[in-house]
């Protein structure tokens, strides 16, 4: 089964919905959850601005997972 994935430029866009996405960080390839509501990757919506931002990471290009 062959999937295609579309990459956005987190420094561009960054997802409009909540949820796990592929993303690539200094080299490496990691699925993170992304909190919509923070704008922040690494964090959930139910946390608290101060806590997402604590454990946010820096993301340079992400793409929607493709669903199984």
């Amino acid at each position: 089964m062959k999937r295609t994935l579309n990459f956005k430029n987190a420094f561009e866009e960054l997802p409009k919905e909540s949820g796990e996405y592929l993303c690539y960080i200094d080299g490496e390839w990691i699925v993170l959850e992304y909190s919509a509501k923070h704008r922040l990757f690494n964090a959930f919506d139910h946390w608290s601005y101060e806590d997402a931002y604590k454990g946010n990471i820096k993301v340079t290009y992400w793409a929607k997972l493709p669903e199984m």
